[in-house]
């Protein structure tokens, strides 16, 4: 599991994109948000306006 803690100033509608290299799913959480990216696939996720998120990822058995 890799955890990683940012601050940049906010940016209306800016997104995470997060591309899946892997050849296994990954479960992808940003502050109270979360998804399943399958390998090869993409994760958009549109970013709060506050400066600060939180964002961890992991390998998943499991693909939703």
């Amino acid at each position: 599991l890799v955890e990683t803690a940012a601050a940049s100033p906010a940016v209306p509608g800016a997104q995470l994109v997060v591309e899946n290299r892997l050849a296994e799913p990954i479960a992808l959480s940003v502050d109270d948000t979360s998804l399943t990216i399958r390998p090869g696939d993409q994760g958009r996720l549109t970013l709060p306006d506050q400066g600060r998120l939180e964002a961890s990822w992991a390998a998943s058995s499991s693909v939703g």
